[in-house]
């Protein structure tokens, strides 16, 4: 976007009747497929009413997250990690010019496969699928460990595919700067690491902290999803309660068809003792990530290339155009809707102050 012309700015955009599940869409926000009027290129523009932030009550604070997740976005530029172009506020809503990924949702894509006719939903990916993808988020961890920020939710959920096939983080809400450690309870039920589940003093006794590694263990139930299409702590039977057991105590058992690097690789990211944790480091408020990208999984990778985008991915996904959002789940249009916004108090309001906008570059 050099020229001036291409330069996209809030009163230059025209809104399509695409509305999609592009990220926690229902929970803080809206995402909406927007053309830029000049350049006719494809966005997606992220919406967050800012009263419904306040009235939030999801055991967190909202707006502080809203404001984690630019300050974050402003601090990566990986092409395995969504991106920001502009951000701005009016009075009542936070808007994140956000590009368009049009592959769709990781999880969306495991789901077509396995069903697909003659697949079988009792196991994942290919081998070399799961492989390429584990490529990419872990390249996406390591990148955002060197700059001491923890991701904190990762699920195939909050990834996405671009139109090369390849692996993008998305919803960065929970997303933190850790220099040393941190105890907030935060992440997704069957994929946070028993640490996690212990800073909200699950299982009694001590509060525990926790670090940047709880990525690397959500890293590998992901892995273990890829191959197996179903989580390691959650089975037929299962409620949230017994989950959250049998992660306190790591109880889950790789399926024998597993290639065995990445059996071993998963069982030396799913460890209760984190000193023990493959990717441990000493020193606070670091962690040894060229350990995870070195490991026997990923002898074929050539990261150099990978982080290039010079890899073939093994899926591309097909599009018609630039406006193409078939890969996404469907939108149940009875949900509510956020519009007509609600205008906040000047209380409010004044916690908004606080908000950095990034132009255009």
């Amino acid at each position: 976007m050099s020229s001036e012309e291409e330069d996209p700015s809030k009163p230059s955009f025209s809104c399509h009747p695409s509305r999609f599940p592009y990220t926690a869409a229902g929970e803080l926000a809206n995402v909406y497929l927007v053309s830029h009027k000049t350049s006719k290129k494809t966005y997606a523009l992220k919406i967050f009413d800012k009263l419904h932030c306040f009235e939030h009550t999801a055991g967190f604070d909202a707006v502080k997250s809203l404001n984690r997740e630019a300050e974050v976005l402003r601090l990566i530029q990986s092409p395995f990690i969504l991106q920001m172009y502009q951000s701005w506020q009016d009075k009542t809503c936070v808007y994140f010019l956000l590009p368009l990924i049009p592959g769709g949702e990781l999880s969306k894509r495991l789901y077509d496969y396995t069903n697909q006719e003659g697949n079988s939903t009792d196991v994942g990916l290919p081998t070399d699928h799961a492989l390429f993808y584990s490529a990419c988020i872990a390249e996406a961890i390591a990148h955002m460990h060197q700059r001491n920020i923890a991701y904190r939710d990762l699920k195939p959920d909050n990834i996405m595919i671009d139109r090369e096939g390849y692996c993008v983080l998305i919803d960065l809400g929970f997303t933190k700067v850790i220099m040393d450690k941190s105890y907030t309870m935060c992440g997704t039920p069957g994929y946070v690491a028993s640490e996690q589940l212990a800073s909200g003093n699950r299982g009694g006794g001590v509060r525990r902290h926790h670090t940047k590694l709880v990525d690397w263990w959500s890293f590998a139930v992901v892995l273990y999803e890829l191959l197996k299409n179903q989580t390691p702590f959650q089975c037929p039977g299962m409620d949230d309660w017994d989950t959250q057991d049998a992660i306190m105590i790591a109880d889950y058992k790789c399926p024998g068809f597993f290639p065995a690097a990445a059996k071993d690789l998963i069982d030396k990211l799913i460890v209760v003792d984190v000193t023990k944790r493959l990717g441990y480091a000493a020193e606070p408020g670091t962690s040894n990530h060229a350990a995870i990208l070195q490991h026997e999984w990923f002898e074929t990778i050539d990261f150099d290339k990978l982080r290039a985008k010079e890899l073939s991915a093994p899926w591309i996904p097909p599009l018609q155009d630039d406006k193409d959002t078939s890969h996404f789940y469907e939108f149940d249009e009875k949900e509510e809707e956020y519009l007509p916004y609600r205008s906040l108090s000047a209380t409010e309001q004044k916690e908004f102050e606080k908000f950095e906008f990034k132009e255009t570059t």
